[in-house]
């Protein structure tokens, strides 16, 4: 095609554009041609597809102050402004928070990681709290001299680490900007050299037919040599790849999967399995709970009684008073165990064997890290029949995991409240080179069957973090990577395969 042939195929904004363009244009000055912002980058991608223009487009983040940031760059980062207001004297959660204007969720998320000896915590009819024997080393002087920089300020050109550690206090705001220069080619100055100024027409238009002699109108011509960018296929998001192929991993064995509430109540949560009312992990800085109640069934008694006794079995319980209102507590689920709970309460022992398994989101009030998320899904399981055994265990566990891309998995003695013996699952992470907690296992206690069963049986149950198990599989380090909603992650990740 020669140049004049080309001139009359292109389209006015792209006409316009490459006579401002010249080397390493800047996106301010190709603006001087007088179109609008998208009206210029369509143009360069037309141009480029041409190769008579190429651009080059950079991007960076800037993080400015949220309102929260705002708040804390005035008064100091909440676990500062509690240890601020604590002396070696109990003081009430209460008073803390008229001191500190903190709110009750900001003060409780701080608790856990104070824990550590900076605070002691004491239960009385609220919790109270003084300084621990390490307050003296507390110090979060840089993260605070940090919040009085003038923001917007590069994220690239600051301490990884602190920027870090201040997102997980949601005093961020980030904005992405998009650098975008272009360089006309030596195809582009050839035609450059031609009148660009000359219209065609490209599109008919009612005013055009009425006011335009079109027997001596001239017409934009088509352009069948077009470099068309690459147009990906739809494809499934990886994540829902592996739901499917844990799903079917588990159908093919016999399993039947089992659904239910996110929202629960801390009874069908924590009580009918044996969880103690006053365990660390029902606080509200390990668990997120929502400001309604829902009524307990009629058979809580013989739960009460489990825990206050041991009920008809000869375990001593928690040998505590059981709080009702603990139990009408409603929070986001922390585990599917609850829909084994239901699933185990709604059995007859004419059903055994029985197999049950779900994929299921959780929540729970975790620190994000390159293991941990506050949002994840967990796959259950539980096999119920008469003189089943830890072999018994040990073979599904294997079994699954060999499936999922795993030959090296250990399984090693841990301690949950509602099963007795119990273990914990590791798979070796071959790329950090250390073995990652997968998930526990067990057989449950014979207080929970008794609550939930009401007929002797031995129940195998595992509750799997799925997140960590499919990281392997495709080659990722970090399990927060797996909901960026990356596209070109998500084209790149070939689909699940054994």
């Amino acid at each position: 095609m020669n140049p004049e042939q080309m001139i009359r195929t292109l389209h006015e904004y792209e006409r316009r554009l490459l006579q401002h363009v010249d080397f390493n244009t800047s996106f301010k000055e190709m603006k001087q041609c007088g179109l609008e912002d998208i009206q210029i980058k369509r143009a360069l991608q037309w141009l480029g597809n041409k190769e008579l223009v190429e651009s080059v487009r950079n991007t960076y983040e800037t993080l400015n102050l949220s309102d929260k940031g705002f708040e804390y760059k005035a008064s100091g980062l909440p676990q500062t402004q509690v240890m601020n207001s604590l002396t070696n004297e109990w003081k009430s959660i209460t008073s803390i928070m008229q001191e500190t204007s903190l709110s009750k969720n900001e003060l409780f998320s701080c608790i856990g990681p104070l824990k550590r000896g900076y605070i002691e915590i004491k239960k009385g009819e609220e919790l109270y709290i003084k300084r621990g024997p390490i307050a003296n080393t507390f110090n979060q002087s840089e993260l605070n001299h940090f919040l009085q920089k003038n923001f917007p300020i590069r994220e690239d050109e600051h301490d990884e680490t602190i920027i870090k550690t201040l997102m997980k206090e949601n005093v961020f705001v980030k904005q992405k900007h998009e650098v975008i220069t272009a360089s006309i080619t030596q195809k582009g100055k050839v035609i450059k050299g031609y009148n660009l100024n000359k219209n065609y027409v490209g599109t008919l238009t009612s005013e055009i037919l009425r006011n335009t002699n079109i027997v001596n109108a001239e017409f934009r011509a088509y352009n069948c040599l077009d470099k068309l960018p690459k147009n990906n296929r739809i494809r499934k998001h990886f994540v829902t790849s592996a739901i499917e192929r844990v799903r079917q991993v588990w159908v093919n064995l016999g399993f039947q999967e089992m659904d239910g509430p996110i929202v629960e109540n801390a009874f069908w949560d924590m009580d009918v399995l044996f969880t103690p009312q006053d365990h660390p992990a029902r606080e509200m800085q390990d668990t997120f709970y929502v400001d309604e109640q829902i009524s307990l069934p009629s058979w809580k008694d013989k739960v009460r009684a489990m825990h206050e006794h041991g009920g008809t079995t000869k375990s001593e319980g928690w040998n505590m008073k059981f709080d009702e209102n603990e139990s009408s507590k409603c929070l986001l689920r922390t585990h599917t165990t609850s829909l084994s709970a239901h699933a185990l309460h709604n059995l007859n022992e004419k059903d055994l064997p029985a197999k049950f398994f779900t994929i299921g989101k959780c929540f729970r009030n975790e620190a994000l890290d390159w293991k941990h998320l506050f949002e994840f899904y967990q796959v259950e399981g539980i096999v119920v029949d008469k003189n089943l055994g830890m072999q018994h265990l040990k073979w599904y566990l294997l079994e699954f995991y060999k499936q999922m891309g795993y030959s090296d998995v250990r399984l090693r003695p841990a301690y949950f409240p509602y099963t007795e013996p119990s273990v914990e699952v590791d798979g070796w992470h071959k790329e950090k080179e250390e073995w990652v907690e997968l998930g526990g296992a067990g057989i449950l206690r014979k207080e929970v069957t008794e609550m939930l069963c009401g007929f002797p049986c031995t129940v195998l149950a595992w509750g799997q973090g799925m997140a960590r198990s499919i990281s392997g599989k495709y080659n990722i380090t970090d399990i927060r990577e797996l909901y960026h909603n990356d596209l070109d992650q998500i084209q790149s990740i070939t689909e699940w395969r054994d």
